[in-house]
């Protein structure tokens, strides 16, 4: 058995995996792991223990401290400096016409690297912008350009719902999401009430779409002849959750509503075949 630290690293970022070895931690200690170029720091979330063979967990993933005021001090001159360099950077993206716009500057830990966040339509030739940051910071400055929606994960922001966006407060990865899954749950097809702060489809048009599927599949279709015991029609309106349907009798053209269980099933399948 391993133990394994569950580590985030922003407020309410991404939460990985990572080896607490022998080391005495605790949900919410500050500590240092292993990075890409160094170590950064990381805050604990669950202490666990796991089978050590882990997929998702690299032989370099290791927590090697906790922090010390010495860690902290440089987290806080970190945090000091990435806003130098992204005001830096706007006004030179300003200066050299260059069409991104920049999210967010990140300070590669021990050692003296920055990297840039942007986004843009298309490919963008930065090199002279990369050159004169160099210049001006005495450090290596990597660009890095990320979509719509890592760039409202990275922001951050409230949704339409009210809420702080999924993407910034809970969710790790992004899912595929189809116009369909907005079909399916009779939602508007309007992109701009089915479309979220990133101007691609809403995150959340995922969480319920199975359960509407398995709803649905239960009600008659649109223009299904249906029979109750008291009339026969075609359906021209569905309510999934609660699932009901409207019913337009034959010869008037007054719908009426009728819960799932008052429909003959077995009638309706039959009527409601094409010759």
């Amino acid at each position: 058995m391993k133990r394994i630290a569950k580590i985030r690293f922003q407020k309410k970022g991404a939460i990985l995996d990572y080896d607490a070895r022998d080391l005495d931690l605790e949900i919410g200690d500050k500590v240092m792991v292993e990075w890409e170029d160094g170590l950064k720091m990381g805050t604990v979330t669950e202490v666990k223990e796991s089978d050590s063979s882990i997929p998702s967990l690299k032989s370099h993933q290791r927590v090697i401290r906790k922090t010390t005021e010495a860690d902290l001090d440089y987290e806080s001159r970190k945090g000091h400096k990435e806003k130098e360099v992204y005001q830096a950077c706007l006004e030179r993206i300003k200066e050299l016409e260059l069409p991104m716009k920049l999210v967010k500057v990140e300070s590669i830990p021990n050692i003296n690297k920055f990297t840039c966040y942007f986004t843009a339509e298309g490919r963008i030739d930065f090199r002279n912008l990369v050159k004169n940051l160099a210049s001006d910071f005495h450090a290596r400055v990597e660009m890095k350009q990320i979509g719509s929606r890592n760039r409202a994960k990275m922001a951050g922001g409230i949704g339409r719902c009210g809420r702080e966006l999924c993407c910034s407060s809970f969710l790790h990865d992004f899912e595929p999401i189809t116009v369909r899954m907005a079909k399916d749950q009779g939602l508007s097809l309007d992109p701009t009430k089915i479309s979220g702060v990133c101007g691609r489809l809403m995150c959340c048009l995922i969480y319920e779409h199975k359960t509407y599927c398995e709803y649905k599949k239960r009600l008659p279709k649109y223009g299904k002849k249906v029979v109750t015991e008291l009339l026969t029609g075609k359906v021209t309106k569905q309510d999934i959750l609660r699932q009901k349907v409207w019913i337009k009798p034959d010869n008037s053209s007054k719908e009426i509503e009728v819960p799932l269980e008052e429909i003959k099933k077995e009638s309706f399948l039959k009527i409601g075949k094409k010759k």
